[in-house]
């Protein structure tokens, strides 16, 4: 009988407590340089970003897709080809430097989203 009473009083408990929620905390996971044997780095993290376009909220889609292709040098014809009316997102621009992503988002005008 005192099994009972502890795991009830346990659940009556524990559900009225005020601060009784959940969180949950996104934790980005980090590598090391690797090195060769002479202390040189063979391999560095570096991150890098895909840029996507959401072109219902483009009114001047060229405008935009030049001063894209002024900073991630792209090329024009790559992005007008990628660039579809038809589609809700589409990704213009592939391996953006966190340099890069400061430039375009310093860009943003009117409804011209990225």
């Amino acid at each position: 009988m005192l099994l009972n009473f502890s795991i009830f009083k346990f659940f009556a408990s524990s559900t009225y407590t005020p601060n009784n929620y959940l969180r949950s905390t996104r934790i980005e996971p980090s590598r090391g340089t690797i090195y060769d044997r002479n202390k040189e780095p063979l391999v560095v993290n570096q991150s890098y970003y895909t840029l996507f376009g959401e072109p219902k909220n483009i009114d001047d889609p060229w405008k935009l897709l030049k001063q894209i292709d002024e900073v991630t040098l792209t090329g024009e014809a790559t992005l007008s080809a990628r660039f579809n009316k038809e589609k809700q997102w589409v990704p213009l621009a592939y391996n953006v430097t966190e340099d890069q992503k400061k430039m375009l988002e310093s860009k943003k005008t009117g409804r011209n989203r990225v």
